[in-house]
């Protein structure tokens, strides 16, 4: 773990922005460090992520809890959501509890990762068209749907969407959340504000879009879904 932080700590920042930011965190007590952590804070997700990359006590008498439970209070404070699943490498931590919850969570969102992965593939097409051209203008901003496939009732995975400015009756596609300053429009920049159509408690009048815009696009939602192609193959996953 020493060697990470040695190779971290050659890391020299990058050009700004910078949408991740190496963070160094030590504990002193009498002038001496007793026990320091280390790791990426990822910008381009909603919320942030800081993955710790290195939790090491450096005195034999010292606990890390004392470090966790700063970086559990400085996630909190700046909205962020820790990730300690690289400890996981270590027999140190392995009967940690906020290391299993963060590696379970980890495995998880890798088998969701994968499904999407097998959709974009299988949809290659980067937008659709619908046949519906007296859709009007609805916002620029980002929707989400879950799509669940026939053969797999119990993953779904989401399909996120936007009406392309130049086109009314054209719609971006992604299966993976977009990153905000590469695949962001106006009013998505930052955070990337993405609404949920699926919900019907999500007022969307909150941001900007009239009521007859909302039951457009929750209508533009499910007329996307049937467009969709379902792969065959995803049983083959080792899900």
């Amino acid at each position: 773990m020493l060697n990470v932080i040695e190779d971290c700590s050659r890391v020299m920042p990058g050009n700004k922005p910078q949408r991740k930011e190496l963070l160094a965190i030590g504990e002193l007590q009498d002038g001496q460090i007793h026990c320091i952590s280390m790791g990426y804070l990822v910008k381009v997700t909603c919320p942030w992520e800081l993955q710790v990359l290195a939790l090491a006590q450096l005195q034999i008498d010292h606990s890390t809890e004392l470090m966790v439970q700063y970086l559990r209070d400085l996630c909190i404070e700046h909205a962020c959501v820790p990730d300690y699943s690289y400890l996981h490498r270590w027999s140190m931590f392995e009967n940690k509890p906020w290391v299993k919850s963060s590696t379970v969570a980890d495995q998880k969102s890798s088998k969701v990762d994968r499904v999407a992965l097998l959709y974009q593939r299988f949809n290659a097409a980067p937008s659709i068209v619908l046949d519906d051209h007296s859709i009007p203008k609805i916002s620029t901003y980002w929707f989400k749907t879950s799509i669940q496939h026939d053969k797999l009732p119990s993953l779904k995975t989401s399909l996120f969407w936007r009406q392309k400015r130049s086109s009314w009756d054209e719609f971006e596609l992604r299966f993976s959340p977009p990153i905000a300053g590469v695949s962001s429009g106006y009013g998505t920049v930052g955070c990337h504000v993405i609404i949920d159509t699926d919900d019907a408690m999500v007022d969307m009048g909150w941001f900007g879009i009239s009521d007859s815009s909302a039951e457009y696009a929750r209508i533009v939602s499910m007329l996307i879904k049937s467009r969709i192609y379902h792969p065959d193959d995803v049983l083959s996953l080792d899900l």
